[in-house]
């Protein structure tokens, strides 16, 4: 069983690579949970990425200033809380681990909703943080593309594996596909 949110399943190319993380340092207060699509703010710090925001890739795990992973929050196994000064006490300044959106990587995604045949290669935007939004497929230029449905072969109608088309990182393509 997956976990929530997206997860790098593979790379364009079929591998499954184990892909670099990115270390930066989470913006105060916030919670990240593992899968969420994250982007870096104005100020250079982590952020969750809002719906229809492009992200710098997605969380994997949150690390000490020293590179450890800590835990979750209480309770959870997924959940991280930023404290209220975790941008300048040296005492936290813990660090959001991500995998870039790369062009040439795939994250699966269970979506809000069914995803088709004919939604095969048209873009989608996000109804938050850790989903795509089904009902947003068109041909125009949005944040994320429909590769391949049903990744697990199990008949789930709303799993994708999508690539990033309009990440911090870059434009992959213009649209219209025709």
């Amino acid at each position: 069983m997956r976990g929530p949110g997206f997860q790098y399943a593979k790379d364009m190319d079929g591998t499954t690579k184990v892909p670099a993380l990115i270390h930066i340092i989470g913006k105060n207060a916030v919670t990240f949970t593992v899968g969420n699509a994250v982007r870096i703010n104005q100020a250079g710090f982590v952020d969750i990425c809002d719906a229809g925001e492009a992200p710098a890739g997605f969380c994997v795990q949150v690390a000490d200033v020293n590179g450890a992973s800590i835990d979750a929050d209480s309770g959870t196994l997924h959940d991280y809380t930023m404290n209220a000064a975790n941008q300048t006490a040296v005492a936290y300044m813990y660090k959001v681990g991500f995998i870039p959106a790369l062009p040439n990587y795939l994250f699966y995604n269970d979506a809000d909703g069914s995803l088709t045949r004919t939604m095969t290669f048209q873009s989608f935007d996000s109804v938050s943080a850790s989903q795509i939004q089904a009902s947003s497929a068109d041909d125009s230029e949005k944040t994320f593309r429909l590769i391949s449905r049903d990744p697990d072969g199990d008949a789930d109608a709303s799993k994708g594996l999508f690539q990033v088309i309009q990440s911090q990182l870059g434009q992959v393509s213009t649209y219209p596909a025709t």
